[in-house]
């Protein structure tokens, strides 16, 4: 089978690695517009909580480009971890590192439930009981802390132009057919 080209329009990002064998973001899929981010440390997120991950690298963005912090789907789906402020936008003036904002959805009180039915999963003791320990690899968006381990895959970056609002003055009168606020149209 013959590959077809992909016209896809190439920009030069500045990377600076702070950590040591910190791995550059990376495209899985030829034309994917998400590129992968690894965590650059190991992290026990218990449920209800929100830790600032760590990727061990800056980058110098052209002008005109933002990089979007998206949560990567496979993750969203087999675990209970979110990326709490997506998509998150990292401007072009950013220099410090990039870190992920990582919430754990879990709920507690089925986690501790998991753990008292499950002898063959990894527990922790916590101040609130006994909670079962996953890592990223196993499936069914289970309740628990979750474990992430250096060289996870944890967010996605996807490299945009930006567009800034010139305001003007709006002309005529206001559409009143377009008033009423959240929910105004129907739920169906």
């Amino acid at each position: 089978m013959m590959e077809t080209e992909i016209d896809v329009r190439k920009v030069k990002v500045g990377f600076k690695a702070l950590q040591l064998d910190v791995k550059e973001p990376f495209y899985r899929h030829r034309g994917d517009a998400g590129m992968d981010v690894c965590a650059a440390d190991d992290y026990l997120i218990l449920p209800g909580q929100t830790v600032l991950v760590s990727t061990g690298f800056a980058v110098e963005l052209p002008e005109g480009y933002e990089l979007q912090v998206r949560p990567r789907s496979g993750l969203s789906l087999k675990t209970n971890l979110s990326i709490a402020n997506s998509p998150g936008t990292i401007d072009a003036g950013f220099r410090d590192e990039i870190k992920l904002i990582v919430h754990n959805n879990s709920d507690f009180s089925l986690a501790e439930r998991q753990a008292k039915n499950d002898n063959n999963i990894e527990t922790i003791d916590t101040a609130y009981g006994k909670l079962p320990v996953y890592d990223l690899t196993t499936k069914g968006a289970l309740h628990g802390a979750y474990k992430i381990c250096r060289g996870d895959r944890i967010a996605q970056l996807v490299l945009a132009p930006i567009y800034q609002v010139e305001w003007s003055e709006a002309s005529g009168e206001p559409d009143f057919d377009r008033k009423g606020g959240f929910g105004h149209s129907g739920l169906a």
